[in-house]
């Protein structure tokens, strides 16, 4: 029976790998469905054996108010039907991930599988990204705009490496590794950082930088404070100095004006606007999870005539007076978050990942050397994380998914830092991997 409940575990850690490397990925889709299902099996079978989920009682009580909430959101909602698609969708993947973390991690070294499942998933991304680039230069010859679809694995390559690339060089400067994976590790990042320039995304940059600043800090790596001021001011000089054509829109990077007026943050304030003129219809507990009823909200609550005197928002949300089901984002983590849980889903949120924040800092303050690494790697991420949803909303999705799940192994890793060894419950080890 033992050996039986081993293995169990193993094959649902192992899954619970395999699906953290394929959330860069907007392919894989069947194979994504598999994972969940097999994900969902081992962890209902491992709760019935043993209910016990690895992190202190305030961050568990925050987590399932979360979910409670987005539950009672969703389904008093005006679009309830919709809602539950998207829980089953968009929710249902991070809960699991979140869950598995929580029963899986129980020290550094499994943490680490996970942190190398997600490097190790988006550098195949990255890989794959490159190949396509080379195609299409092959069959149009050399340009700097390259064609890209959502189906394609270069499609959003940008938002996902303002996640991973900090997550990458954060693995590279706090770990030593053989000469061989060190230099493929190194590779791939400056592979990523060349494939994020080419995309022509303003976004990334900004959040690259300030991340590696916390990573700097954090590690008080002064050689790393040289380099990141060389890479900056290189970059800074290159794009004022030459014509980039498409890519000219770099050159407004060193501008104050482009983070705070709409032509600079590209129309986004209209946007912000014209998502918080729908939010205000139902402020408290929003339409229910799933962004794309913002569409269904704008036609059903007649916004089409009340924007007429601000062509700006209907400029974005409206195609001939309608918007269109899943073509409008509100661009923002909290506004998305608003409209679909409402005020009262935000201030629960913000909960959550105060608590994450805390633990982090907790556990860089109070880990040894290795286990600090690990836990710098985590927090660096998601302070990432956090800037990708300022002009963007990762709320679902890969990136989300996969901060939901660092988080879950920041608090997993808290509880058995924290835990005498005598006090943790003996669990079957996993086979190693």
């Amino acid at each position: 029976m033992n050996f039986t409940k081993t293995r169990f575990r193993s094959v649902g850690f192992i899954t619970w790998l395999a699906l953290i490397f394929l959330q860069p990925f907007n392919q894989f889709g069947a194979l994504r469905l598999i994972g969940l299902a097999t994900l969902l099996l081992c962890l209902s079978v491992e709760l019935w054996r043993n209910p016990r989920l690895k992190a202190n009682p305030t961050a568990l009580t925050a987590s399932g108010a979360l979910v409670v909430w987005i539950l009672i959101s969703s389904f008093s909602g005006p679009y309830p039907i919709e809602s539950l698609q998207s829980l089953r969708k968009e929710f249902l993947p991070q809960l699991l991930l979140f869950i598995g973390a929580l029963l899986y991690v129980r020290e550094y070294a499994d943490a680490r599988k996970a942190i190398f499942a997600a490097a190790g998933g988006f550098a195949l991304l990255t890989l794959l990204s490159a190949g396509e680039i080379l195609s299409f230069w092959q069959k149009n010859g050399f340009a700097i705009w390259i064609e890209r679809s959502h189906d394609s694995f270069w499609g959003g390559y940008a938002s996902t490496a303002s996640f991973y690339i900090p997550l990458l060089l954060a693995l590279l400067l706090t770990h030593t590794h053989d000469r061989g994976p060190r230099l493929f590790g190194w590779s791939c990042l400056v592979l990523a950082t060349i494939l994020t320039f080419l995309y022509g995304s303003r976004t990334p940059f900004p959040v690259i930088f300030a991340s590696s600043l916390v990573l700097i800090f954090a590690l008080n790596h002064k050689r790393g404070a040289v380099l990141l001021a060389v890479v900056v001011g290189g970059f800074i000089l290159f794009t004022q100095q030459f014509s980039m054509g498409p890519l000219e829109k770099y050159k407004t990077l060193a501008s104050g004006s482009t983070y705070v007026t709409n032509a600079g943050l590209s129309q986004r304030i209209s946007v912000w606007e014209g998502c918080m003129d729908v939010i205000q219809e139902r402020p408290i507990a929003g339409y229910g999870f799933g962004w794309k009823k913002l569409a269904w909200a704008i036609n059903d609550g007649k916004f089409a005539a009340r924007w007429e005197s601000r062509p700006d928002i209907s400029a974005y949300y409206l195609t001939e007076g309608k918007a269109s089901y899943g073509r409008v984002n509100p661009h923002n983590y909290i506004l998305q978050v608003a409209f679909e849980i409402g005020i009262t889903g935000i201030l629960l949120v913000a909960y959550f990942w105060a608590i994450i924040l805390r633990e982090g800092i907790w556990l860089i303050r109070n880990s040894q050397h290795d286990q600090k690494g690990w836990a710098i790697c985590i927090v660096t991420a998601l302070f990432a994380y956090g800037g990708c949803n300022l002009t963007n909303g990762h709320w679902v999705g890969g990136l989300a998914n996969t901060a939901v799940m660092l988080a879950g192994c920041l608090l997993a890793l808290a509880y058995s830092t924290r835990k005498p060894p005598s006090l943790i419950q003996h669990e079957p080890a996993i086979a190693p991997l």
